[in-house]
């Protein structure tokens, strides 16, 4: 038996959670997209499963059904095993035959995979399942830590704080590929042109009727900008419009502090809505994170032609000239002294 955790085991478990929490989002739509809760539930004790018996040196076949672990993995015995069998009947009867679950299924059920990880997520592996942190599924440090942050706020209840730790978290992820410290040459191509200061513009109400209508314009184009950054990432945009209106806005001042001014509708979040929030900047890291490989390619890129602008070495310029031309060969060709340097003169 493995007696301590790794980072793939930490990850594969925040995965779990994640699945978890998750369902619970979908279990709040109205049926039958609640349904999806069911999918959702199955996946995250699936992966657990496969990770404990993993964790704790039991072979299993690799086409092990998902009822089967509960009779495999020993010496421990795995809980809630009638309860987990019912959560699979409910999901082959959705998937295979197409039997959308009543809402007091889909609730049932969720209470049933709480019960499930809360009694063997400390028997295998020996912590609690509420200190599994999702954070560890984020690969961006800065984000990372703001999330960690976020997380010690929602612990002790204060979910207001918690959710303005979220939204910093997101602003972060966002100013991390628009503003990405490695690219020190060019602008990032996820920016999508010059950063817009919305502090310096003049008040709408302000000023001459020309300079109110550029306030205004200006002001489109930088909503314009942030939602042109939102969606060359991957990031679902309607979502990130419902994750502002539940977070508040948080700036940064000249005295280095950073401060916020909750609205009614912001103070009264819930450990649900904080639920959701945490989960769509995780998903949206996760989404971000395939840019970071663009990134890299454009950092080293631009190095290689500011580099090769300050040598010695000219780039020679070279013409399209259509498709590649076909060299004729003694067997096709009538003339066996057509050679190839005659047929590059031909074309150009």
């Amino acid at each position: 038996m493995t007696s301590k955790l790794t980072p793939l085991d930490i990850q594969r478990l925040a995965y779990s959670r994640f699945l978890y929490d998750e369902g619970v989002a979908y279990a709040l739509r109205p049926a039958p997209l609640s349904s999806t809760a069911i999918l959702s539930f199955h996946d995250a004790v699936e992966n657990f499963l496969g990770l404990a018996a993993q964790f704790l040196g039991v072979e299993v076949n690799p086409k092990i059904q998902f009822v089967e672990y509960w009779g495999q993995i020993r010496p421990t015995v795995l809980p809630a095993k009638g309860s987990m069998s019912t959560l699979n009947s409910v999901r082959v009867a959705l998937k295979h035959h197409g039997v959308f679950p009543s809402s007091q299924t889909v609730e049932q059920s969720r209470a049933n995979v709480l019960n499930f990880f809360t009694t063997a997520t400390p028997m295998v592996f020996g912590i609690e399942f509420d200190a599994i942190s999702m954070t560890g599924l984020v690969t961006q440090p800065e984000t990372a830590q703001l999330l960690q942050d976020a997380q010690t706020h929602a612990d002790v209840g204060d979910w207001v704080q918690a959710m303005a730790g979220l939204r910093l978290a997101m602003e972060t992820l966002l100013d991390r590929y628009s503003q990405p410290k490695q690219l020190e040459l060019i602008d990032s191509p996820f920016a999508v042109g010059p950063r817009i200061d919305m502090h310096r513009l003049p008040e709408q109400n302000r000023g001459t009727h020309a300079e109110r209508e550029m306030a205004k314009a200006v002001e489109v184009a930088g909503a314009a900008q942030r939602a042109l950054q939102v969606i060359s990432l991957g990031i679902d945009f309607s979502g990130y419009i419902r994750f502002t209106w539940l977070t508040p806005n948080v700036n940064g001042h000249m005295d280095g502090s950073i401060r916020y001014y909750p609205t009614a509708h912001e103070e009264s979040v819930t450990d649900q809505d904080y639920s959701w929030a945490l989960n769509f900047v995780i998903e949206s890291a996760l989404q971000a994170s395939r840019a970071d490989g663009v990134i890299e390619l454009v950092n080293a890129r631009v190095t290689s032609n500011w580099n090769a602008a300050h040598s010695r070495d000219f780039v020679v310029a070279r013409s399209w000239n259509g498709p590649a031309p076909t060299l004729a060969t003694s067997s096709d060709s009538g003339d066996s002294g057509t050679d190839s340097s005659s047929c590059a003169e031909t074309t150009g």
